[in-house]
Order: C-alpha cells, then structure tokens, then sequence
C-alpha cells in the first residue's frame, strides 16, 4: 500500500506463529520460513487429499484495522496405507469371562489393495484373507475370547493381545498392527485394614497409656481363602487362625491392651506398627500364597506440656491502670 501499517500481527495457527511487526512502511516486506512435518498416520480418508493451511495478517492503517488471509493447499500423496485397529469391549475383567474383541482394517491410500490378510494369535486367526479393500473401504469384525481359569491367580495381569495386518500389490507391501489390553483381576485377594481404640476416644495418646489395636481381614476376591498367619511385630501380637474366608466375607480381631513406651522423649511422635497376614488360595493348584500388610500411625503427645494464658479488659481510657492475669500451666 502507500501508507505505512503498524501493530501488525502474523498469525498462523498449524505452524505456531504469532508474530508482532512495529511497522511496516510501503513496499517493504517481513518473510519467516518455517518447518512443518506432515503427521505420519495421515489419513486420507479422514484428513482428506489436501493439506490446507491458512495465513493471516492484521494491522493498523488510517486509522482502521486492516486484514488479509491467504490459504496454502498441498496435496499430500499417500498411496499405500493399510490401517488396523483393534480394541477390546471392556478394561478389566476376571478370569473366565469372556471378552469381545473387535478388529477393524480400513485402506487409508488411494489405490486398492487385495489379498488384505490378518493374523491375530490369541483369537486363533492366521492369515486370515479378507479380500480387496478399494480406498476408503473398511473391513470390521468382532470376535469372543474367554480368559483361561489359569491365567492368574495371585496378582493382577494385563492380557495383550496384538492383530497384525498386512497385503502385497503392485510390487507394494503394507503392513500395520495394534494391541488392546485388559487388566484381568487375580481371583485371590485379600486385605487387611488396621485401625485403634483408645482410652478417652481420641486419636492419640499419652505415653504409658494402653490401647487396643483392630484388624479387619477381608476377601476382596471371587475365591475362598483359608487366613493361615496374623501377626504384628511391634506389638507381638501373633496368632495362627486357620479360618475360612468366603468371597466378601470379613473377620475382625481384636488384641488385648497394649501399652504405649513410657520412653522419656519430651516431645510428640508417631507409635508406628504394621500388621502383617498370611492366607492361603486353593482354587486352583498348586495353593496360591498371599501376604498382605497394613500400617498404622498413632500420635503420641508429649507428656512435657506448658500452657500460658493472659487476660485483660477488651478497651482503656486514658490514665487508667489496667490489670493483666497470666495463669501458667502444665
């Protein structure tokens, strides 16, 4: 133009430029050059042939805003591309529960591909031929998986199951895969939760003071437990139930009272125990051991406490004598 335009702003949104100009006089022209990679799972059935990118200019003229846009296509060429995608219908499940994965093979090129084949190992397919897939086409199946009774016992599983896709044309060979993954919980859990009674029902205590430490055992799992081993270190408490714990199920125990060390130590700490159980799993062979723990702080106070108090009247005149009361106490 003839005239000089100033605040100019570039923007351009896909190759992250936000540019400030102070001014721009007639005729003269600011150029940045910039890199951008096209996405390699470009799809052109999705994404479409062109890559459209679109430039903008905004500035201050005559006091008016002035603006431009210009648009860049590039036609991106993307001739063999086979995709496959695979996914599994939940997140977790339990063993013996059957899972429904589905496989799914779409041409995303622009040329046709025949003798499309898929391998998935876990489902038992093997080079299965699904047959031409012209662009854009897409090929969908679902198939059923029931999870072995023996894939876990004890702790929690991923099951990976990988579909391999892939097809030969023109001298052209394309291939691409996916996974999908299911936590399969273990049917063997168990947990076990401690908490503490106290004297005065507060949660902590003086040293010297007894207590009362709970556990609760619970079977969070979908097979019976046998509970073989309690026991807690620090308190010495120990016992050796040998009790049934069906599905859900839970039992409480409770110790006798224990007391808190009178150590001399002035100053307020944690009492820190961890219980300990052992348990034994035998739906399946051989017997499925577990250990599960807990642990638990208690706040021991400080049996060395001072406190002061002072009073005095809220307001004063003047001249006038106030008198302060300050009690000291332990």
């Amino acid at each position: 133009g003839e005239k000089p335009v100033c605040c100019v702003q570039v923007m351009d949104q896909m190759l992250g430029l936000d540019e400030q100009i102070l001014c721009l006089l007639p005729c003269e022209s600011v150029t940045y050059v910039l890199e951008y990679m096209v996405p390699e799972d470009w799809c052109m059935c999705e994404d479409g042939e062109w890559l459209n990118n679109t430039v903008t200019a905004r500035g201050w003229c005559c006091d008016n805003w002035v603006e431009e846009s210009t648009m860049k296509s590039i036609l991106i060429i993307n001739e063999a591309d086979i995709r496959v995608w695979k996914t599994a219908s939940v997140g977790e499940a339990n063993v013996g529960d059957t899972i429904e994965f589905t496989i799914t093979v779409a041409n995303c090129g622009s040329m046709s591909f025949g003798c499309v084949k898929v391998t998935d190992e876990l489902l038992g397919i093997y080079e299965l031929d699904i047959g031409c897939l012209a662009p854009c086409q897409v090929w969908s199946a679902t198939y059923r998986y029931t999870i072995p009774e023996d894939y876990t016992m004890c702790e929690d599983r991923w099951l990976n199951n990988t579909v391999y896709a892939c097809s030969y044309m023109m001298d052209v060979f394309v291939e691409d895969e996916d996974t999908a993954s299911v936590l399969v919980l273990a049917p063997c859990k168990l947990k076990i939760e401690k908490s503490v009674i106290t004297r005065s029902g507060n949660d902590w205590v003086y040293p010297g003071e007894q207590v009362k430490f709970v556990y609760n055992i619970t079977n969070i799992g979908i097979c019976s437990l046998i509970v073989k081993h309690v026991y807690d270190p620090t308190t010495g408490y120990e016992i050796w139930p040998n009790g049934t714990l069906a599905p859900g199920a839970w039992h409480v125990l409770t110790t006798d009272p224990f007391t808190i060390p009178d150590d001399p130590i002035c100053e307020e700490y944690y009492f820190v125990n961890t219980v300990f159980v052992e348990a034994c799993c035998c739906c399946y062979e051989p017997c499925c051991w577990l250990e599960v723990s807990d642990t638990h702080e208690l706040l021991v106070r400080s049996p060395c406490e001072i406190s002061v108090v002072k009073k005095a009247p809220e307001v004063a005149m003047p001249g006038e004598t106030i008198e302060y009361s300050i009690v000291s106490a332990t």
